[in-house]
């Protein structure tokens, strides 16, 4: 090897342990469900609004993914998907639905894919600061078509993709 190539090649080697380190951050989905019980009750064409809370499992759906609350990075809900505890229930008849977590919109319009499943249309927003804690506000907003023969429970199952450090 030339000399000078050498002497040249060793600020490069050199250099090169100063780099900071990268960050190894991963993903990893979490699936959540909550119920909001429709009563038989409730108006036709009127803006109804249901809180129910949701619940995080720390040791199940942190710990287990090897990160913990404190080095979660983001949370974002990439599906909700509703299902009636009634197959008869027609989740045609609800129509200006909205889901929030806390204050914020996560999800609105209903729209049915090609699997024929019912789902709400999310808005992307990040969610991390509302999901850090063991439980959350979940807020269904929603009017009614026709109204309701038989009391149903709704529930929302929401796919969280969360970004975190690991621990």
């Amino acid at each position: 090897m030339n000399r000078s190539a050498f002497w040249l090649l060793i600020p490069f080697l050199a250099g090169c342990s100063d780099l900071p380190t990268v960050d190894q951050y991963f993903t990893f989905n979490i699936v959540r469900s909550i119920d909001f019980p429709l009563s038989n009750t409730i108006a036709i064409g009127k803006d109804t609004s249901l809180m129910a809370f949701g619940t995080i499992d720390t040791v199940k759906d942190y710990q287990q993914n090897g990160t913990a609350t404190y080095l979660l990075r983001s949370s974002k809900i990439t599906r909700i998907q509703l299902v009636p505890s009634d197959p008869s229930f027609n989740l045609r008849n609800l129509s200006n639905a909205r889901l929030l977590i806390g204050p914020d919109t996560v999800g609105d319009s209903i729209y049915v894919n090609s699997q024929g499943e019912f789902l709400i249309n999310t808005a992307g927003r990040d969610v991390t600061t509302l999901v850090r804690d063991t439980s959350y506000t979940t807020t269904l907003e929603f009017s009614l078509r026709n109204p309701i023969v038989n009391p149903v429970t709704l529930t929302t199952y929401m796919t969280f993709v969360n970004t975190a450090l690991p621990q």
